[in-house]
């Protein structure tokens, strides 16, 4: 049961907490992990999450998550939104009999994420909505008495180092300024509703990458985008539609 649990609640936080929980129990536990993360991460989110590798050691409460990418939610060209060389995670030993579970950390360094701007808004709006629509399903579900897993509260999550690209529609996929994102550093999540579940936690996390996206690119100079976007040619400009005359309220 211990080991369950805890390949529950590593799967839950795994893919910056946009995966769900991972309800079986059998086979090895970092494969299970993995499989996790990439099932119900993508159903969460409904754009394709693929991780390379997943460590657990079991008598430390410690795990890594190992080349982590998570793509984009349909009509959006870029590659991906995020790729993480490596997540850490620190768990509450104490705490994996109870609920919530408590995690000590959450550690992630030189995350890249790519920031694709379109007239009806940016992918990290478009995963945030779906995160929403996920949560708002779950608390339905809670409400009919179904049950979805054990809750959890983390004290830290650090997301340090990052770089955050900037792209348009109708430019294929192709990046025009990269910035360096702000540390995010989030406390306390779920501590005062006595525990969140594994879709709270990635709207809170998904949320304050995004509020220090819009940051970064807000101190670009967004005249220079849209020059540089018009004169790569008449197709991309209407790719942006009205997107590129009004990039300054984007950031408003």
């Amino acid at each position: 049961m211990k080991k369950r649990k805890i390949a529950l609640v590593v799967v839950a936080i795994g893919v910056v907490a946009v995966a769900a929980l991972l309800f079986v129990s059998l086979g090895s536990i970092d494969k299970l992990i993995q499989g996790g993360i990439e099932k119900y991460g993508s159903e969460m989110t409904k754009a394709d999450i693929t991780l390379d590798k997943v460590s657990v050691n079991l008598t430390n409460g410690q795990a890594s998550l190992q080349g982590l990418s998570v793509g984009n939610p349909e009509a959006f060209e870029t590659e991906y939104l995020t790729h993480l060389d490596e997540i850490r995670v620190s768990l509450d030993l104490n705490s994996i009999t109870s609920d919530p579970v408590v995690v000590k950390e959450i550690l992630i360094q030189n995350p890249v994420f790519i920031y694709e701007m379109a007239p009806g808004g940016t992918n990290l709006d478009a995963i945030l909505r779906n995160v929403r629509d996920y949560v708002g399903e779950g608390a339905r579900e809670t409400q009919q008495g179904k049950t979805t897993g054990p809750k959890m509260i983390i004290n830290d999550v650090y997301i340090r180092n990052g770089t955050v690209s900037v792209s348009l529609k109708g430019m294929k996929g192709k990046k025009m300024l990269t910035t360096p994102l702000p540390e995010i550093h989030l406390q306390d999540i779920g501590k005062k509703e006595g525990g969140a579940t594994s879709g709270e936690v990635a709207e809170k996390i998904i949320a304050g990458v995004r509020s220090s996206a819009v940051s970064a690119v807000a101190k670009l100079n967004l005249d220079t985008v849209v020059d540089k976007t018009k004169q790569t040619g008449t197709a991309i400009k209407e790719g942006l539609g009205e997107a590129g005359e009004k990039l300054k309220g984007l950031f408003k």
